[in-house]
Formats: C-alpha cells, sequence, structure tokens
C-alpha cells in the first residue's frame, strides 16, 4: 500500500499573507503522516503569474514538506488558456520559465511502488502553445510505457464536474474540446485515479472507471457550488498493489476558516493581489 498526501490552492505570499498559516499547519499534518509521496495540486502562490517574489516565497514555504514532494502549477503561478481567461493573465512562454526556474518541470512522471504517478499542466491545454502538443506527445508515450502498472494523474483543472458530456465551463475545468481526447486517452491506457484542485471542494467519485479526487484548498473556501463539499484540508490517497485506489478527507485542527470575503473589502476587490498588502510577518 502507498499513500500520498493530495493538498491544493495553498495561495501564499509574503506580501498578501493571509493563508500562510493555513499552509504550514497543513505541511505539519502532512509530515506527521509521513506519506509516500506528496503532491501540492497548483495555484501555489497568489499572484505567482505575474509576481516572481510570489513564486520563490511558495518554493520556500514547500522546502518544508518532509517527505518527496511532487507539484504541478496552477493558473495562479503560470497564467490562464485564452479561452478561461479570469484573471486576463495568459499562459506564455515568459511565466513558464519563470515557473520552472522556481519548480522543475511544469509535468513529471514519479514511480510510486507499482503505480506510475504523472503530473501534467492542465494549463498548456487548449493554449495553442508549443509545448501543448509536446506534452500531449509526452503524456500519451509515458502513459503506454507504463502498461500494465496502475496509473494516477494529476492536473490542476478536472477534467469535467459532473459528466464528460457537460456543457463547457471553462472557468472550472479544462479546455472542454480537449476532454474528450485526454479522457479517451487515459481509458485506453488504464488510469485508476485522476486529482485534482483548482475548485477549493472536496470529493470522491467513481467516473468511467476512474477515481476522480478534488483536493480541497488548505487555505480558503468561496462559497461557489460545484459539487464538492466546502471545507479545508487535504486528501489522502491509498494505492493498492492490486490497482485500487481509495481517498478520505483530512482537516488538520489547526486550520482557520477565513472570510473570503471580508479579505476582499466585501467586493471592494476583485482578487487577492489586488488588495492592501497585508505581510506575512513570520520567517521562511
Amino acid at each position: 500500500m502507498q499513500r500520498i498526501a493530495f493538498f491544493s490552492d495553498t495561495h501564499v505570499s509574503a506580501k498578501h499573507g493571509f493563508f500562510v498559516e493555513n499552509a504550514l499547519a497543513t505541511i505539519a499534518a502532512i509530515n506527521a503522516l509521513q506519506p509516500d509521496l506528496v503532491v501540492h495540486g497548483g495555484d501555489l502562490s497568489v499572484n505567482g503569474a505575474e509576481d516572481a517574489d510570489d513564486l520563490a516565497f511558495s518554493a520556500r514555504l514547500l522546502k518544508r514538506v518532509a517527505p518527496p514532494l511532487a507539484i504541478i502549477p496552477g493558473n495562479h503561478d503560470i497564467g490562464e488558456e485564452p479561452h478561461a481567461l479570469h484573471l486576463n493573465q495568459p499562459i506564455d512562454a515568459a511565466r513558464i520559465a519563470r515557473y520552472r526556474a522556481a519548480f522543475g518541470a511544469d509535468w513529471w512522471v514519479h514511480d510510486l511502488g507499482d503505480w506510475r504517478i504523472i503530473g501534467l499542466n492542465s494549463l498548456l491545454i487548449g493554449s495553442g502553445l508549443g509545448a501543448e502538443k509536446e506534452q500531449r506527445a509526452w503524456t500519451e508515450s509515458t502513459l503506454a510505457a507504463a502498461r500494465p502498472r496502475p496509473i494516477g494523474v494529476f492536473l490542476h483543472k478536472p477534467l469535467q464536474l459532473e459528466s464528460p458530456e457537460e456543457a463547457g465551463q471553462p472557468e472550472w475545468t479544462i479546455d472542454p474540446r480537449a476532454r474528450e481526447d485526454y479522457r479517451t486517452l487515459f481509458m485506453e491506457h488504464g488510469v485508476r485515479l485522476v486529482g485534482s484542485g483548482h475548485l477549493h471542494q472536496s470529493r470522491a467519485r467513481l467516473m468511467d472507471g476512474m477515481l476522480h479526487v478534488w483536493a480541497p484548498s488548505c487555505g480558503f473556501v468561496f462559497g461557489k457550488a460545484l459539487g464538492g463539499e466546502q471545507t479545508l484540508g487535504f486528501s489522502l490517497l491509498e494505492l493498492s498493489e492490486d490497482g485500487a485506489a481509495s481517498a478520505r478527507f483530512v482537516r488538520p485542527a489547526a486550520l482557520v476558516d477565513h472570510d473570503y470575503a471580508a479579505i476582499k473589502g466585501n467586493g471592494r476587490y476583485r482578487y487577492l493581489n489586488e488588495c492592501p498588502p497585508a505581510p506575512w510577518r513570520g520567517e521562511m
């Protein structure tokens, strides 16, 4: 049995340090469990897509993770797909390079016992960048090379919310035009587990023979009903040798439920990076 602690959407920053203590408490709880692997599901930072200091601060914080750590980027770290612009920070080569300088590869493979674990940059999907095709080709070859091992895939945005047939919701899911391609690819190669973040909600649901696990944010919830449980914490995944996967939710006792609306001035500020500075006063 292999265990993965899957946490996401820490949204930390030295300049806007609202959620740093929650991230530290989560890391302490994960370290105490001593999992075989820790995966961060992206949105490490408040504004890493624009501010290299936010990425650097996030990287320093993650050095506190004791077990082996694998990281995938979120839209707050690396920018957004052209059809899904929310923060008006399109993904581009410069943002990708900045992320890689701080964290290394934005897609990767990690063999864990009998399992092959793959991390993907979901913001590339639908980006039109050359790296999109490169990642797609790498994904197919890496999945094919894994057979007959059970496979788990992690990406920031989920493939879908409720159904592969649902209408596109680009703010919340990967490019709907690419969904069927990746869904078919995963099914053909025997993917058993698909982990995602981004939604700040917790859920584990079996679809197409794959366990789709949403990691909640350990920083804050924002009240949008998307089909999961709106709570803080992380997911603890158990992977058996026979390819079975299960997930349970863990909420560290030290986490604080922040009033997200109040932090943003109850509508005065659209995004966290526009809020007045609230520096974190600890040492990193």
